[in-house]
């Protein structure tokens, strides 16, 4: 395969077009030109259980990128189909042992008479499930399958929640996968819990250089768990506050600050895509670069920021008792966070939705 740090270099004066909407769209002139499509995200299961019962809900698997080079002309218009995000799963007061599975997320295509169609096609939901048996589910799968002459990356898949042990009254959510802008699409972080007793789990989302932090736990206690990278090589890691192994990166001002770590992906914010939001550190919140996957959040909210950047993937929020809010997946194509909630009485629970396609031309050489 062709490695992402080539292919994404833009050429001088090169220029950036992007589409999030389904169009007929006339090049303004013949061109040789990169065409990225990216399939919308899935969005993460919604689970409430009873007192007696444990809830679980995994994350929403990220859209698939499908990217080709292809020659077009303004006397040929091309068809352009954006997938959508999947919809957020929302349960409302007084209901109680509801699983529902995440929604899945729409094809992204291009066509005309002058390029091979490029597809790029949805993740899937997140699954949602309830009960007091153990417990092994997968994330939603990332959207595979589709179609480009340069390049097809699978999407991430949402976390998956493993081995988790027989108990009552607790919930586990996984973040949503995150897009493979850099040939790998990286999934929520696992959850793996192989004791009984109280605690919460709420796992990150995946960024674009790695996955969500893992949650491995043997005793019962809250826990949470930071996004995935934005770059393939992070300067540091960081433990979550309970994880037991190195999870995502704990970013500071001065290196989002000075993050240049992808060409096209600076064009596009110099062109004004939204992209940021805010990720939790402990005690202070910093600026998210494009790319970042959501906080995870495992009981009551304590400040973090669980929707994800740009193609990242939501953070999944698991609590008992108290309304359970998990994060949307990052714009063009991030997968949403899960929800689970345990021990409902006056509370809602309303999972990440997906983050909607998108399809991205950036102009190689213009012709005439």
């Amino acid at each position: 395969m062709t490695r992402a740090s080539s292919l994404l270099k833009p050429s001088s004066g090169s220029s950036i077009i992007v589409l999030t909407e389904s169009q007929t769209w006339t090049p303004p002139f013949k061109m040789r030109a990169r065409i990225i499509a990216i399939g919308g995200g899935a969005s993460g299961a919604g689970c409430v259980s009873n007192t007696s019962q444990k809830a679980t809900a995994t994350g929403g698997g990220a859209g698939e990128l499908a990217e080709s080079i292809e020659t077009i002309t303004s006397s040929n218009d091309l068809t352009i189909t954006i997938g959508a995000g999947g919809a957020a799963v929302s349960i409302g007061i007084g209901v109680t042992n509801v699983d529902t599975d995440g929604n899945d997320g729409g094809t992204t295509s291009v066509s005309g008479t002058e390029v091979t169609t490029i597809t790029a096609n949805g993740g899937s939901g997140g699954v949602a499930e309830s009960g007091t048996t153990e417990m092994n589910n997968s994330g939603g799968a990332g959207g595979t399958g589709g179609a480009g002459n340069i390049r097809t990356v699978d999407g991430g898949a949402g976390g998956a929640i493993e081995s988790v042990a027989s108990s009552n009254n607790q919930s586990f959510a996984t973040g949503g996968g995150a897009v493979g802008w850099l040939d790998i699409g990286h999934a929520g972080g696992l959850i793996d819990r192989d004791s009984a007793g109280a605690g919460d789990m709420g796992s990150g989302g995946g960024g674009i250089g790695g996955a969500g932090g893992k949650l491995i736990r043997d005793s019962g206690t809250d826990s949470s768990g930071y996004g995935g990278t934005c770059i393939s090589t992070p300067p540091s890691t960081t433990n979550g506050a309970d994880g037991d192994e190195p999870v995502g990166i704990r970013m500071t001002n001065s290196f989002a600050n000075s993050l240049i770590a992808i060409p096209i992906l600076s064009q596009m914010l110099l062109d004004g895509i939204p992209h940021s939001a805010y990720v939790y550190t402990g005690s202070n919140s910093h600026i998210q670069p494009p790319g970042c996957g959501g906080y995870g959040e495992g009981g009551a909210n304590n400040g973090g920021e669980v929707d994800a950047s740009m193609f990242g993937g939501g953070g999944g929020h698991a609590n008992t008792a108290n309304n359970v809010k998990a994060g949307d997946g990052g714009i063009f194509g991030g997968g949403g966070g899960g929800a689970a909630l345990a021990s409902p009485s006056s509370d809602t629970v309303d999972s990440g939705a997906g983050g909607d396609g998108a399809v991205i031309i950036e102009v190689l050489e213009i012709l005439e």
